[in-house]
């Protein structure tokens, strides 16, 4: 079997870096793709049918709360500023984006769940209905027709492993071959923290090459060496 050069390994060393980085490429276009993407917005129907779940409690038990609140509104302080941030996280005019119910409450910037749990406590209830109370303070224009985002989500997990898989392999090769790499690119090597990132976003910025970039042991470190 004929021995390899430096010349011949150094050049499939970056042959293996250049597929890499081209392939988290890839990947994080997929990903600005997918963040870029409008998310499906539930119906208010689905929003209730979710919330309700989590707040383990009746229709009829929100409407009793309702009442309760118009008529002691100064037992319900916190719930009141919680209820107005929710219902801006679900617009998605402040405070974040609130996509849809899941197991764990909304934290907002200026109000306390913890408190808001104390004050419905005493009467039977719970923040989430207080997000009930929320959803009914909204328009019918903030929703949507979707009856449910699992979908949405599950593809939005797979895009986002996929790209952390393509940068975990990148970052698993040797130190020297991404800097060699980087050499060959034009692209600066310090801080050597992010170098991955600024070799993808080379890739992505750039044509990708037509043919493998020109290689020796040099640059790359003393590969084959």
């Amino acid at each position: 079997m004929q021995k390899m050069s430096n010349d011949d390994i150094a050049r499939a060393a970056v042959e293996i870096v250049e597929a890499r980085v081209r392939a988290a490429a890839d990947a994080e276009h997929a990903f600005e793709a997918m963040m870029s993407v409008v998310r499906p917005r539930l119906s208010r129907d689905a929003w209730r049918r979710g919330v309700l779940a989590n707040a383990g409690v009746s229709e009829e038990q929100i409407a009793s709360l309702r009442g309760e609140w118009a008529l002691t509104p100064g037992l319900f302080e916190d719930s009141a500023r919680y209820r107005h941030d929710v219902a801006r996280m679900i617009e998605g005019t402040a405070g974040g984006y609130w996509g849809g119910p899941g197991p764990t409450l909304p934290r907002t910037p200026t109000s306390n769940v913890e408190r808001v749990a104390i004050e419905t406590a005493r009467v039977g209830h719970s923040p989430w209905s207080v997000i009930m109370l929320a959803l009914d303070d909204l328009r019918d224009d903030v929703f949507g027709a979707a009856g449910s985002i699992e979908r949405h989500e599950q593809q939005g997990a797979a895009v986002r492993d996929q790209r952390d898989r393509a940068f975990a392999a990148l970052r698993a090769l040797p130190p020297r071959l991404l800097v060699g790499t980087a050499l060959e690119h034009g692209v600066s090597v310090e801080p050597r923290a992010d170098l991955v990132e600024r070799l993808v976003a080379n890739a992505l910025n750039g044509p990708a090459p037509t043919s493998s970039p020109r290689v020796d042991g040099d640059v790359l470190g003393g590969v084959g060496r």
